[in-house]
């Protein structure tokens, strides 16, 4: 623009609106609140998303931690059912034993109970399951040993299990009787069961040997 015509005229519409600061529009509080709503949406949506996945991780390790408790129980009870087996053929052997000297017999091969620590493992085997075979269910069952004929029927299974006897038959009285003793109330029939030996055998209750150390 010349300067005659600024002189003249003054300056133009651009001049004045150089001048002019633009404002800007102030929201609603409509449009405020919304936008606050849809922040805290977002930040619930993401909080929401990371408690899911750390419940899912939770989930996956309570899992693994579950698993893990199983298989160790299965290993639990495999061990046990080895040890039960072993304290079981002890006690069976200590009363083939009882029996034998109580009455002054003499076990297959004329072998006395005790006097046999030079023999190996697989003879003194046969001769215990000879012994045991020979044995009477009126010899169990009549009052110089005075036990049920279920005892009887244990002694003619003790094949099944005298491989896993213990080199000394009272090396595992104890453990067997804190076993025992432990499984009062969950097992009351097996507790019943192999107590009634232990006086027999051991010439002490189960509570007296459990308490030996």
């Amino acid at each position: 623009m010349s300067t005659d015509v600024v002189q003249r005229f003054g300056p133009g519409m651009s001049f004045y609106r150089s001048q002019i600061t633009p404002t800007r529009r102030k929201a609603k509080p409509e449009e405020a609140s919304l936008t606050k709503y849809c922040a805290a949406l977002r930040e619930l949506t993401t909080t929401n998303r990371l408690l899911e996945s750390k419940v899912k991780q939770l989930c996956s390790e309570s899992f693994k931690l579950n698993l893990g408790v199983t298989t160790l129980q299965r290993h639990m009870h495999a061990f046990y059912g080895d040890l039960l087996a072993t304290w079981q053929a002890d006690i069976l052997t200590r009363l083939v034993e009882v029996i034998y000297e109580s009455h002054g017999w003499r076990m297959p091969g004329g072998v006395l109970v005790g006097d046999h620590s030079d023999m190996d493992r697989d003879t003194l085997t046969r001769i215990y399951v000879a012994a045991a075979k020979k044995i009477k269910k009126e010899t169990v069952t009549k009052k110089a040993v005075g036990l049920s004929e279920q005892y009887y029927s244990a002694l003619q299974r003790y094949d099944e299990v005298v491989h896993l006897r213990s080199t000394d038959p009272y090396r595992t009285e104890c453990n067997f009787a804190r076993w025992l003793a432990s499984q009062k109330s969950a097992r009351p029939g097996m507790y019943r069961f192999w107590g009634k030996l232990f006086p027999v055998c051991y010439r002490r209750t189960v509570q007296e040997s459990s308490d030996i150390f």
